[in-house]
């Protein structure tokens, strides 16, 4: 004999077995779509900041230890090496003789164009701002090549994106360069 009548047995709806299917694949998605390895604002500035400072204390020190090159398969230790700053890139060159023209050693393109928004020298009383920075090592020397500014000490760099702003300075003097 069957008994009809209330069925006990435990167990999910189809509905809501698909609900939860439904929940299950938006948050799969979700997740796949974040980026875990994009780079905040702020880390930007300062991946910059230490790439600019690595550049120049890369340089300084190929001046005082006479770093070679090679060209044409031939190895030689430039007279001086230079540095040119601008809003777009960052070029290291190099002069073989005082009266040699000089020559692209490597260049840094600047991915975000807004990122280097003020270059300037610090003269007695106030900053005058100039584009681009020539910093200019001849052995332990150390000259910043811009016409307005020859004889000043400082030179800084505001670097900026979006909110987040840092500042590099560079000093004749003692040959530091650093936060500031």
């Amino acid at each position: 004999m069957i008994k009809k009548g209330k069925n006990t047995g435990s167990g999910f709806t189809l509905i809501e077995v698909l609900v939860v299917i439904a929940v299950t694949a938006v948050l799969a998605i979700g997740v796949a779509n974040i980026n875990w390895n994009r780079l905040t604002d702020k880390q930007k500035v300062t991946i910059f900041k230490n790439r600019v400072i690595s550049d120049v204390e890369t340089i300084r020190n190929n001046a005082l230890f006479g770093k070679w090159v090679t060209v044409n398969s031939e190895l030689i230790v430039p007279f001086s090496w230079r540095v040119d700053i601008s809003n777009a890139n960052i070029a290291v060159l190099y002069q073989e003789t005082p009266t040699d023209i000089f020559t692209l050693h490597k260049t840094t393109t600047i991915n975000e164009p807004e990122i280097i928004t003020t270059i300037y020298c610090w003269d007695s009383i106030s900053p005058v701002v100039i584009n681009p920075a020539q910093i200019l090592f001849e052995w332990s020397e150390l000259s910043f090549g811009s016409s307005t500014c020859p004889n000043d000490n400082i030179v800084s760099l505001d670097l900026s994106y979006k909110q987040f702003s840092e500042s590099i300075e560079i000093n004749r003097v003692s040959g530091l360069i650093g936060d500031k």
